[in-house]
């Protein structure tokens, strides 16, 4: 299924990165300047701008994200919204679910993309499994 990314700045300006592949993905993440990110959305913060914690995130068709953001120093926060899978009146999506978990480890947070790219299912088992630590 075809994935869409974006980065977004502390400043809410956001770039478009088009049609997105799992590798294209997993190099995003780990080559993005999160620190640079970081010094920017203390600095806003300190002169009280309004801002955001600068992010990467990806959707798809049936508008699920994966959107992954620096929490406090080496922490990244990731959200997830996976649509729900029962149909009203056959055709509209209810039901889904947002997770929100944080981790210190980026392979952790490259495999959690990864199993978005390639198995829902598996997600929402590692995500629920997270949330309960």
């Amino acid at each position: 299924m075809p994935m869409t990314g974006w980065i977004q700045n502390a400043d809410f300006a956001s770039t478009d990165t088009g049609e997105t592949t799992p590798d294209q993905a997993e190099s995003m993440i780990r080559e993005h300047d999160w620190e640079a990110g970081g010094r920017q959305f203390e600095s806003m913060l300190e002169r009280g701008e309004d801002t955001c914690p600068p992010g990467i995130g990806f959707n798809d068709v049936r508008n699920s994200v994966f959107h992954i953001y620096t929490g406090e120093s080496t922490t990244w926060e990731i959200v997830v919204h996976m649509p729900g899978r029962k149909k009203l009146l056959g055709f509209i999506p209810f039901g889904g679910r947002e997770y929100k978990v944080a981790t210190n480890d980026m392979d952790e947070a490259v495999e959690l993309l990864q199993l978005y790219y390639h198995d829902r299912d598996a997600l929402e088992r590692r995500l629920q499994q997270m949330e309960r630590l």
